[in-house]
């Protein structure tokens, strides 16, 4: 006794190195954070240039006042005679809230301006964004020249969808599959290709309790995990079954918040799921889905390649069944006398002139004979070929 070291059974107090202005952050709750890789930074104007540090220093947050801000943890040099570089790294998503947002109180080092650094002209900017309301936004966040002010502001979403019934509470980029994105929130949840507009590749039916998380396998292609408000979790396999998961474990009788899986070492995985009351659960995930089954990489791609490809065949097929469809009223107004008139094409316009040319010539040269300025034996004009 009295020989253990009291700090053990004491709680570690973290001191935070930065701390954000409440006049320049948001003004609602932060619902998602992620540090920016180590190779590349963003610049005051909002683009990308190469790291000469290789250390994080950059990261973005997402809040539910519509807005994405990009903060730098160095401090910053403020100068009253270059305030034209203390421009905002701020990325609105519907309405346009403080010029001064996205900047630390304090911190350590210098933010970089962007001179002497490589503007990365190749790096993909654009980024999956969810929403409240269910929507999945896909937007770049460069800023773009207004023809009319001539000033950088944020581009517009390339493309938006209301997908779920409730708030997307989780958005998460397969491991293996750079391109495939799981989007989870209200009362279900969604397996999407990105650039890929036309309709999710995986779309499960309502359920009765809502989704919290979600997380992917780190060592199965196939297998991710739903955390649910009923304080359980699902088991997905999209090797075995795509309609409904292979397990569901019960985890706490609290509405589960949070879901992250970690490999240990090479024969232990451990997944963490936090709950409403604070309550942390650490538990090992067991053998049968941690172990890859093999071919299972490339039977999850074909069938994600399969499902891609079904996507552009419906989207094909809509277009064709819009175009019938608007062919079908155009000529069933023509028949009943309240259709706009045909518009002729191009072939039928040449055909048409060429025609009236032909008429002019042969009446031009009637005139010409009644005139007696022109012989019955003379040669007749050369005609317009109109074929």
């Amino acid at each position: 006794p009295k020989f253990e070291d009291e700090s053990f059974f004491q709680t570690p107090r973290i001191r935070y190195c930065a701390l954000s202005s409440l006049e320049n952050g948001h003004n609602a709750p932060i619902t998602d954070l992620y540090w920016l890789p180590d190779h590349f930074e963003i610049d005051r104007l909002g683009f990308p240039t190469e790291s000469k540090d290789d250390k994080n220093c950059q990261l973005m947050t997402a809040a539910s006042d519509n807005q994405i801000l990009f903060w730098d943890t160095r401090s910053k040099i403020l100068n009253q005679k270059r305030k034209d570089l203390d421009l905002p790294m701020n990325l609105e998503i519907e309405k346009k809230e403080d010029v001064n947002k996205g900047q630390f109180v304090s911190g350590a080092g210098k933010p970089s301006s962007g001179k002497g650094s490589r503007l990365l002209q190749h790096l993909n900017t654009r980024i999956s964004i969810g929403t409240e309301d269910g929507q999945f936004v896909y937007v770049d966040w460069i800023p773009q020249k207004d023809s009319d002010t001539n000033k950088l502001t944020t581009s517009k979403a390339e493309w938006y969808q209301s997908i779920l019934d409730g708030p997307i509470t989780a958005m998460k980029r397969s491991p293996f599959f750079k391109d495939i994105i799981l989007v989870a929130g209200g009362t279900g949840f969604h397996i999407w290709r990105e650039k890929v507009f036309s309709g999710a590749l995986l779309q499960t039916k309502s359920f009765s309790k809502r989704i919290c998380d979600a997380e992917w396998s780190p060592t199965r292609p196939g297998v991710f995990f739903i955390a649910k408000s009923d304080g359980s979790v699902d088991i997905w396999d999209l090797l075995d079954r795509t309609h409904v998961p292979i397990l569901t474990q019960s985890i706490s009788i609290h509405k589960l918040t949070y879901i992250n899986c970690k490999i240990m070492a090479s024969n232990q995985q451990l997944i963490a799921i936090g709950d409403s009351m604070g309550t942390l659960h650490i538990m090992e995930v067991p053998w049968s889905l941690r172990r890859i089954v093999s071919g299972e990489f490339q039977a999850v791609k074909a069938y994600l390649a399969r499902e891609s490809d079904r996507r552009e065949f419906v989207k094909q097929r809509w277009d064709f069944r819009e175009e019938e469809k608007r062919e079908l009223e155009r000529q069933a107004a023509l028949k009943a006398g309240l259709g706009p008139p045909h518009i002729p094409t191009e072939d039928e316009i040449t055909f048409r002139l060429r025609g009236d040319y032909n008429e002019f010539l042969q009446f031009e040269a009637s005139i010409l004979r009644e005139l007696g300025l022109k012989d019955e034996d003379d040669d007749q004009p050369a005609l317009v070929a109109v074929n």
